[in-house]
């Protein structure tokens, strides 16, 4: 590309033609608006670039606009293309900066580029200079995202959405109605069921069970980033008493204690709906995590409608014959976050320590989300079960 001259052109001798015209995407009607109303104000800050016969290769918004203010006189800035395909990164390159550009617009804009670093990690990788085709990938979506000022995350959910979503999706996009991250969660949702785990055989007396629960609301389990939904397969507290509960009535021994997790939005439905107790357990108790969030997620902070939630707790029941524990340790453990939904290793060795008198213990974790020694888990999530 070089350049040729700059200066002023009668509007009249442009020429809007395509592909270049509907290679950019247009602007909502209100970033037009602003767009006008800045020109007005401000005249034309930006030349719009043609190529060597003066066909616009961007700037199309702006000549529509000054065709629109009848405005006779407009700044240009003309270039010589080596060939077709410079000119099409040329706007690319341009379309990825654009500001006005909603997530979803900004991706598309930037598919050729990705496209094209992801051909050059091929040959560096044929040349022995990249270990596998996930690094390589990797590193194309690493260095896309920061050219187009989105986070790594929400490109590769443009991926996946741009492979599976349908046209009439896609246009919801384009048009901002419907956002990446929600279409993401709906199509992975959707796609993505994980296999049904079996409840183990046996009986168990120290339980601790994470159930999967399910909000109403959308930014706390339903559609937003950090969203359970996202993350893992969720149910809603009623269809947990009706449906989940009965699978593990056969399981628990007639003596035994339970720790479930309970989340502070839902702590009035979950005792309303009196799950444990349809369990077989009477509440004796409760444990409280305090969350130490790390500055690299959401900046050190939590979610929350009304305050930032960074305690979760675990309710205690007992069963049958359960002494109480005369447990030396508090019942309120400080440790950071992990893998969404995922507790520290801590309430294990709690509820380990806090139960060493039970005789004959046999542990069992429902839902549980990695294996632990002694314990027999359940979960689409967990990679192995290990037997008591």
């Amino acid at each position: 590309m070089r350049l040729l001259k700059s200066g002023i052109i009668n509007r009249e001798l442009l020429i809007s033609k395509e592909p270049y015209k509907s290679h950019t995407p247009s602007p909502t009607q209100e970033d037009y608006t602003q767009m006008l109303n800045d020109i007005k104000l401000n005249g034309q800050q930006t030349p719009i670039v043609v190529d060597e016969n003066f066909v616009i290769i961007d700037g199309h918004t702006r000549l529509k606009i000054a065709n629109e203010l009848k405005t006779l006189k407009i700044k240009y800035t003309q270039y010589q293309f080596k060939d077709e395909s410079e000119k099409i990164q040329f706007i690319d390159s341009k379309n990825i900066k654009r500001r006005h550009l909603n997530p979803w617009q900004k991706f598309k804009a930037a598919l050729p580029k990705y496209d094209e670093e992801k051909k050059k990690a091929e040959k560096r990788e044929k040349a022995g200079t990249l270990a596998s085709k996930g690094t390589r990938v990797g590193k194309a979506v690493e260095i896309i995202a920061k050219e187009t000022d989105m986070s790594p995350r929400t490109f590769e959910r443009s991926l996946y959405v741009d492979k599976h979503a349908s046209q009439d999706e896609k246009k919801k996009l384009e048009t901002g109605k419907t956002k990446v991250t929600t279409l993401y969660s709906q199509l992975k949702s959707k796609n993505d069921k994980p296999p049904t785990p079996k409840i183990p055989q046996g009986q168990f007396n120290v339980l601790e069970i994470d159930f999967p629960w399910a909000y109403d609301n959308a930014s706390t389990g339903h559609t937003g980033n950090g969203g359970a939904k996202n993350q893992y397969q969720t149910i809603p507290p009623r269809e947990i008493l009706e449906k989940q509960v009965p699978k593990f009535q056969s399981i628990i021994a007639d003596d035994a204690v339970l720790f479930m997790w309970v989340t502070t939005p839902l702590l009035n439905e979950i005792l309303q709906l009196k799950i444990l107790e349809s369990l077989g357990f009477q509440y004796k108790t409760m444990i409280t995590w305090k969350k130490i969030i790390p500055k690299r997620i959401f900046g050190g902070t939590a979610m929350g409608h009304w305050f930032q939630t960074v305690t979760e707790h675990c309710i205690v029941g007992k069963r049958g014959n359960i002494k109480p524990f005369h447990c030396s340790l508090p019942n309120f453990i400080e440790a950071p976050i992990t893998k969404h939904s995922e507790k520290p290793d801590q309430f294990k060795e709690l509820f380990e320590e806090a139960t060493k008198n039970i005789p004959s213990r046999k542990f069992f974790e429902g839902y549980a989300r990695k294996p632990r020694k002694d314990w027999t888990g359940f979960g689409n999530q967990l990679q192995e079960a290990i037997p008591s």
